[in-house]
Order: structure tokens, then sequence, then C-alpha cells
């Protein structure tokens, strides 16, 4: 996905710590639902930590957070694959959905193919909010390189 051209600004509500690596992958979610205009499927939550190559790695409390995350009433989670083939948390009322790659992530959470550039996006510098957790939206903002969106 081609953003070089972009600047993009996250809106984080609820008061969430900017350095929590478990942010990395929704964030990556919801980038991908706004350039490709598709939306997150419905009751779907995202943890973890996305590197370089975009693999993902696991965060620590995982089994907690995929508990908390039932709780609130979500049915879906997409996390990353456990290291060493081990089997992902079995959460009650929880669909987990372990994957190897932001590829895969994209995959499961949006649908459709997982690459992809903003060339074919018209509307840049609209503001769209991507829902990651149904009472929780992130706000991303798209506006060309060159200065935050004045709205």
């Amino acid at each position: 996905m081609g953003l070089g051209s972009h600047d993009v600004y996250a809106n984080l509500a609820g008061g969430i710590a900017v350095d929590e690596p478990g942010l990395d992958l929704p964030l990556a979610i919801a980038l991908a639902s706004s350039v490709r205009d598709r939306p997150v499927r419905p009751g779907t939550v995202a943890i973890g930590e996305v590197g370089l190559l975009g693999e993902l790695r696991g965060v620590p409390g995982l089994e907690r957070r995929l508990k908390e995350a039932a709780r609130l009433g979500y049915g879906r989670a997409i996390v990353p694959r456990t290291a060493r083939g081990a089997a992902a948390p079995v959460v009650p009322g929880l669909d987990v959905v372990a994957v190897g790659t932001l590829r895969d992530a994209l995959a499961a959470a949006i649908g459709g193919e997982a690459s992809g550039s903003l060339g074919d996006r018209s509307g840049a510098g609209e503001r769209a909010a991507i829902p990651i957790a149904a009472d929780e939206p992130a706000t991303v903002a798209r506006t060309p390189t060159g200065g935050p969106d004045a709205s």
C-alpha cells in the first residue's frame, strides 16, 4: 500500500498510550480500510505488533485482552499467530483468527486483495471514520503531503 505521497494523522480516543505495541495492527487495518474505502468486518477487534517486514508479533497479556473484547461484545479477533506452532488462545464467544503477516490480517479484516496503492483513490484530504471497535472508532485523515488537514 503506497502511503508515501500522503501525510497520515490518526486520533486515538479513550486515553490509549501511543507507545502500546498492540495498536500497530489495528492502526494498519484502519489505514488499509480507509485507503481502499472498504469497512472492517463488523464486530472485529485486532491486537498485535507489526514488524518492518510485515510480520506480526504477539503482545503481552493477549488472552486477558481477548477476554475483555469478548466481554465487550466483539465476536471476532485478529491476532498474531503464536510462535512455535502453539494454539491461539481459546476464548468463549470469540472467534480468534491467528495470522502470521499483515497481508493475511488485512485479508481477514477487510477481505479482498491485501495489496494496492493510493493512486486509484480520489478525494484526498477527506476525513473518514474507520471502526476498529464498534464503540471506539479511529479517525484517519488523509491529506496530500504538504500539511495537516484544515478541517
